[in-house]
């Protein structure tokens, strides 16, 4: 009878643990489940910011194309001439200017 008591209180025992190790394993369980939502949702966010700073930069290089288009356009003869023309009103020797009477 003392050993059926034993083995009851040494199941009950077990029993018990496995509870407390069952539940232990649940809460941990928890814990990586919102931890990996949270690390999604950073993952997430990065990826915006991602998309967000390559739209950037594919619009600062269209502006250095621009600029440095601009630049070789001010460099040529052809800017030039149209710079004295129009702000310093000078034009070649073999050119007539007809200006209109008002």
């Amino acid at each position: 009878m003392a050993a059926g008591k034993a083995k009851k209180k040494k199941e009950l025992k077990h029993r018990l643990s496995m509870r407390v190790i069952a539940g232990v394993v649940l809460v941990v369980c928890g814990i990586l489940f919102v931890k990996t939502y949270q690390v999604n949702r950073q993952i997430d966010a990065y990826k915006t910011q991602e998309e967000d700073l390559k739209s950037k930069i594919s619009d600062a290089d269209d502006e250095k194309k621009d600029i440095e288009d601009k630049i070789s356009y001010m460099k040529s003869k052809e800017y030039i001439e149209e710079q004295a023309r129009e702000k310093l009103g000078l034009v070649f020797d073999n050119e007539i200017i007809f200006k209109k009477k008002d």
